[in-house]
């Protein structure tokens, strides 16, 4: 489907998502040999080397573990933070081998590039999983049983 340019605003929405879009499986996009050059997100706080922290539960990193694990995304993906100002922290911090550091943090007040940033190539740690993940997350169901075929 073609999104003409008058609804682009409206299809960028949570209702307009709903409206225009379509599920699409972890297969399709391997099959269609997708290439995501941006990913964006939001987190509870970010470090000035692009660290998130303080949000939880690790969502974020999943599905950049997924979409790595079918090379949708690559370590040349960008990964853009939005935070408010107060949610830049100068402190330094040490990543996990799973977490998924930011290339550039928005706030309302500035842009701040990260150089040098680190991009997880662990894939999905199966053992690390919280319990009920696995069956509760339909994308993780169906990685799992592409790597058993």
């Amino acid at each position: 489907m073609v999104i003409e340019e008058d609804k682009w605003e409206v299809a960028a929405s949570l209702d307009g998502m709903e409206r225009y879009g379509r599920h699409i499986t972890l297969k399709e996009l391997q099959e269609r040999k997708i290439r995501i050059e941006l990913m964006v997100t939001g987190t509870g706080a970010l470090n000035l080397q692009g660290l998130r922290f303080g949000k939880g539960h690790g969502f974020f990193d999943l599905e950049w573990a997924m979409l790595s694990e079918i090379n949708v995304v690559t370590h040349e993906t960008k990964v853009l933070g939005v935070v408010h100002e107060c949610q830049v922290l100068d402190e330094e911090l040490v990543g996990e081998e799973w977490d998924t550091a930011c290339d550039f943090i928005i706030t309302n007040e500035r842009t701040i590039e990260v150089e040098g940033t680190k991009k997880p190539d662990c894939g999905i740690l199966w053992e690390r999983l919280a319990k009920g993940m696995l069956e509760e997350i339909e994308p993780l169901r169906e990685l799992r049983e592409m790597q058993d075929q």
